[in-house]
């Protein structure tokens, strides 16, 4: 992907265009600029970087707007790369402090586009099967640290 691709990319997903240079910033940091190499999101696994604490997406940004580039970042693998077009909500978020640092633990509902139908079926044996929880982990660090207020001694 070109620089020119990625911006396309970038301000589909930002709802505030002074965000698209943090974003940008953010998919570069953690290696999410290849389109072809983000097809391995297509299909969750803990062993993509982002899915497991052990390899967290790391959010540099050291101020408040580390906050949405976690949700910028979804948006990003769900919808500009690699296009992948399942529906999906966070249903819980949680804050895990551990080793000197600082974790957004993001859990999605996902459910895959083609079966989007069975939401409006009543199928007894086989209630939305496909629908399955995808956890995705951020290392938020460095925006704690800078938005922690500072105490005088």
């Amino acid at each position: 992907m070109n620089m020119t691709q990625l911006e396309e990319h970038v301000f589909l997903v930002v709802d505030n265009e002074e965000h698209m240079e943090a974003l940008r910033q953010a998919i570069i940091d953690n290696d999410l600029v290849d389109d072809d190499e983000n097809e391995k999101y297509t299909a969750y696994s803990p062993q993509n970087k982002g899915c497991s604490k052990e390899n967290p997406f790391v959010i540099n940004e050291a101020s408040p707007l580390y906050i949405p580039l976690e949700r910028y970042i979804i948006e990003y693998l769900f919808g500009a790369s690699p296009m992948r077009v399942d529906e999906y909500k966070i249903v819980k978020q949680s804050l895990v402090w551990e080793g000197g640092r600082s974790y957004d633990c993001i859990e999605i509902e996902v459910t895959p586009w083609g079966d989007c139908d069975i939401l409006f079926e009543d199928d007894e044996d086989n209630p939305n099967q496909d629908i399955h929880i995808e956890t995705y982990w951020f290392d938020i660090t460095a925006g704690i640290t800078a938005c922690r207020p500072k105490h005088e001694h």
